[in-house]
């Protein structure tokens, strides 16, 4: 599957991590900050930035968006973004 993530929560780098090591996933694009940007920056994990979460999403090449957002209105925009 390819993956796009989104967010700050950094409860989402372990997931993020294995899919970037995963032979049969892919990790597309991310757009994070926070606590999650700096544990990728921490682990030097390799992934390509988008400018935005929009941008993340965008194309339909992600079979899946992993929405990991504290703001739970933020992640609802998000995810409805992300179904249209």
């Amino acid at each position: 599957m390819k993956f796009a993530i989104v967010g700050n929560n950094a409860t989402a780098f372990d997931v993020l991590r294995e899919i970037v090591r995963s032979a049969e996933h892919q990790l597309l694009r991310c757009a994070v900050s926070g606590e999650l940007a700096s544990a990728i920056g921490r682990d030097s994990v390799p992934v390509l930035m988008a400018a935005s979460p929009e941008e993340a999403l965008l194309g339909g090449d992600v079979d899946a968006v992993i929405v990991a957002i504290d703001d739970l209105d933020e992640s609802l925009r998000i995810v409805r973004a992300a179904t249209q």
